[in-house]
C-alpha cells in the first residue's frame, strides 16, 4: 500500500513539472482554433458536468463535478496532455482527431450512510474518499460551430478509505468559447 500511495505522489508531483520545455521555443496556440475555455457533459460511469481550460494546443486542465442521486457527489480534475499533431498526414477525416493523457485526483463525498464501505466511501454520512486516475482519450474537434466530442478510460486507484482499482469510462460534449 505505501508503494502505491508513493507512487502516485510522484505521479501527481510530474504533473507540476514546467510544460514548456527549458530552452526557448515558440509559444503553442490554444487548443480548437483560439478558443481556451470550454463546458460541456460527460456521460458514463460518472455523468458530470465538465469544464476545461487549454493552455495551449498540447496542455490543458479539466474539471468535472457529479451527483450520483443523492448518495455522493464526485470531483474530479486532471493535468492533460494533447497530441494534436498525432493524425496529422494521415486520412483527411481522421484530422481533426486528436489524442489525450493525464493524471488527476478525485474526492467523493457521501450525502447518505451506506450498510457498507465501498471505492471511494465510507458507512458513515459526510464520509469522504480520494483517488488518482489517469485518463486516456480521444477528442474530435469540429472547428465550426466551436464543438468537440470526446471519449475517455481513466483507469485509477482509489486511495482512502481504501484501495482499490477504479475503472471510469465517458463520452461527451464541449462547446468552446
Amino acid at each position: 500500500m505505501k508503494s502505491a500511495i508513493i507512487l502516485c505522489l510522484a505521479l501527481a508531483a510530474m504533473t507540476t513539472l514546467p510544460a514548456q520545455p527549458l530552452m526557448a521555443a515558440p509559444a503553442a496556440q490554444p487548443a480548437a482554433s483560439h478558443h481556451p475555455f470550454a463546458l460541456g457533459f460527460v456521460l458514463g460511469s460518472n455523468t458530470a458536468l465538465y469544464g476545461k481550460y487549454s493552455v495551449n494546443s498540447e496542455v490543458a486542465y479539466d474539471l468535472g463535478l457529479s451527483f450520483f442521486g443523492g448518495d455522493y457527489a464526485l470531483i474530479y480534475g486532471d493535468y492533460l496532455k494533447h497530441y494534436p499533431r498525432a493524425m496529422q498526414g494521415k486520412d483527411k477525416a481522421l484530422a481533426g482527431l486528436v489524442p489525450y493523457v493525464g493524471i488527476g485526483g478525485l474526492i467523493a463525498i457521501a450525502s447518505s450512510a451506506r450498510a457498507k464501505s465501498e471505492r471511494f466511501l465510507g458507512t458513515s454520512s459526510g464520509s469522504i474518499g480520494m483517488g488518482v486516475r489517469v485518463p486516456f482519450g480521444l477528442e474530435w474537434f469540429l472547428g465550426e460551430p466551436p464543438l468537440s466530442f470526446f471519449g475517455e478510460l481513466a483507469p485509477g486507484i482509489s486511495i482512502v478509505p481504501a484501495t482499490e482499482a477504479i475503472f471510469q469510462i465517458g463520452v461527451g460534449l464541449k462547446y468552446q468559447f
